[in-house]
Parts: structure tokens; sequence; C-alpha cells
């Protein structure tokens, strides 16, 4: 459960830093006649592995996601309980 999370979180990172790097490169080379769109890929794609390694040890996304699971299970729980007192 917590993996697919943090494949989640994580890659949602990793595609804003690859979306970040693309803008920020066509936004440079449109001063420039001729797009290098190696040169836009290749760096868009260290960005996002980058951003993946950097998730590695922590993803704040990660906690606020899991204090979120644990609030909804704690709800459940307590509507179980309220239940059965009935």
């Amino acid at each position: 459960m917590k993996l697919k999370l943090w494949l989640r979180c994580a890659g949602i990172r990793a595609l804003k830093a690859v979306a970040q790097t693309v803008v920020s490169m066509l936004t440079v080379y449109q001063f420039i006649e001729q797009i290098n769109w190696i040169a836009i890929i290749s760096a868009s794609l260290v960005a996002g592995i980058i951003s993946l390694l950097s998730c590695i040890p922590n993803i704040p996304e990660l906690k606020v996601k899991l204090k979120e699971e644990q609030d909804k299970r704690a709800q459940k729980s307590k509507v179980k309980k309220d239940k059965l007192k009935k």
C-alpha cells in the first residue's frame, strides 16, 4: 500500500519536473532559430530521474496521504463501533 502510494506521489512529482523543464527549455530556445528537441528531451528525462531519486528519502505528500488514510480508517471504525452499540 505504501509503495503504491509512494510511486504515485513520486511519479506526479517527476512528471511536474519534466513538464517544468520542457517549458523552461522551450522558452530559452524560442530565441534561437532551431529548437534542439534531443537536448530538451534528454534534459527533461534527467530532471524526472533526479526528481524520483530525490523522493526516495521523503515525500511530504506521502505523509499527508497516509494521515488522510489513517483518519478515514479511524472514522470508519468509529462508525462501526457506534452501530454496534445501538
